[in-house]
């Protein structure tokens, strides 16, 4: 057999993959009904739309994440319309309630700290000393506990008279009709000429008038004023029983008050016997008026002594100065501990409205640029080419939120500031409290 020489190599054929048309089309459907002004492209994006489309064809490259540069063109217009708004709002409404915030921390902390400064002020007591807010309550409870005590074991030196300011009105202008006539008698005013209209003897009325009053308001003021001092030595019994080392001053003093209401007795007792006699009225009616008039002035005289010296004792009076200045400090105290409630509840509501303004200022930028035309015009785009990037999966909005986050971390801090405030002044007044004691037991000691 003859050689037939190497075997033949056989010849490879050439499979060509298909081509595929990469050359993406808008609907001439879409486009018309979207110049009409019926969509679905955004009628101000129907060439952003085609010019996306067009880049599509042109760089098929497939991209999960990011944007393509006609996109990032697209967008960087609405994310800085976004971008300027977040600012504002930043710079304005946030600022804004930052600083009312702020504004009421610094009132509570004011407050807090009147709060502080009434806790350590002393209380004045009776006598004009300085007493501590711990010592002014116990002498406080220590005079309540005596005066109940000598009360129940029958004293009366305690007993007020109270509710009976009619009472003393009354005996405080009684004398004033008496005075009045012995001061026209004396200015030698005449009634009748003061009806007629003459000035002059207006003139002297008023004068008589003037001191007509002052001299009531004198006597009743001198009256009250030695009951008020002879109320100190009032015994258990209700009666004035001075001490042997005031005896003698005591006594100086009752026949001042003597003196005083017969010199007035006597002034009307002879202005009414005058008149009587220039009447020429009968002797014994006149005698008995006088006497009727000056027996008034010292009963009203004794009524305004015994109108200071029943109305209670020394311990009482001193009782009753440190229970007004304990519940004006206690009224100021709920004064201030209720405006201090208020500030913290509407730094509590500022603060919670500053929380919602930040996060409803970074939702609405992201929402004004994912809402935007252009948004729709690229997820519309990538609808129709399909090659680059997926329509639903968009990267989120390029903002500066720094600022934003910035507000957020400061609204934290203020947050926890006001959260501090209750337990730093709750700590504050325990130390306080403990303070108190101590000095209390030290004193007790000494």
């Amino acid at each position: 057999m003859s050689s037939l020489g190497p075997d033949p190599v056989p010849m490879t054929q050439t499979v060509r993959e298909p081509r595929v048309d990469l050359s993406a089309q808008i609907p001439w459907k879409d486009d018309f009904s979207s110049i009409l002004g019926f969509g679905p492209m955004p009628f101000t994006k129907i060439i952003a739309t085609h010019q996306l489309v067009d880049e599509a064809n042109r760089a098929p490259v497939p991209r999960r994440d990011g944007l393509t540069y006609v996109e990032q063109l697209l967008r960087s217009k609405v994310e800085g319309r976004a971008q300027a708004q977040l600012d504002r709002r930043v710079s304005g409404q946030i600022e804004r309630e930052m600083r009312h915030v702020k504004s009421r921390h610094a009132r509570i902390n004011s407050l807090t700290r009147e709060l502080e400064e009434l806790s350590t002020h002393p209380v004045k007591g009776a006598h004009g000393e300085a007493l501590q807010y711990a010592e002014a309550v116990e002498t406080h409870d220590a005079l309540v506990d005596r005066i109940r005590r000598e009360t129940e074991l029958g004293s009366k030196r305690h007993l007020a008279r109270r509710g009976k300011k009619g009472i003393e009105v009354i005996a405080l202008v009684i004398d004033f009709p008496v005075f009045l006539l012995a001061m026209l008698a004396l200015f030698n005013v005449n009634v009748r000429l003061i009806a007629a209209g003459d000035l002059g003897s207006i003139v002297l009325g008023v004068t008589a008038l003037l001191f007509a009053l002052l001299g009531t308001i004198l006597y009743a003021l001198t009256m009250r004023q030695l009951g008020r001092r002879h109320r100190v030595y009032k015994s258990d019994e209700g009666y004035l029983d001075p001490p042997p080392r005031a005896k003698h001053r005591v006594v100086l003093e009752i026949w001042a008050m003597v003196l005083i209401t017969a010199a007035i007795a006597v002034v009307m007792s002879v202005r009414i016997i005058t008149d009587g006699v220039e009447a020429e009225a009968p002797m014994a009616l006149v005698i008995a008026i006088a006497l009727l008039f000056s027996g008034l002035i010292a009963v009203s005289g004794y009524l305004n002594w015994n109108a200071e010296f029943s109305d209670g004792s020394d311990e009482t009076d001193r009782l009753e100065h440190l229970a007004d200045e304990l519940r004006a400090r206690e009224r100021r105290r709920t004064k201030l501990l209720e405006q201090r409630t208020s500030a913290i509840e509407d730094a509590g509501v500022r603060l919670a409205a500053l929380d919602r303004m930040i996060a409803r200022a970074g939702q609405d930028a992201e929402d004004q640029v994912v809402r935007s035309s252009c948004d729709r015009a690229i997820r519309l785009a990538r609808s129709y080419h399909g090659l680059i990037g997926d329509a639903d999966l968009m990267p989120p909005p390029r903002l500066d939120r720094s600022r934003l986050e910035l507000a957020a971390r400061q609204s934290i801090a203020l947050t926890t500031h006001e959260q501090h405030f209750e337990v730093a002044y709750a700590g504050r007044r325990r130390d306080r409290a403990e303070l108190d004691r101590a000095e209390l037991d030290r004193a007790e000691l000494e």
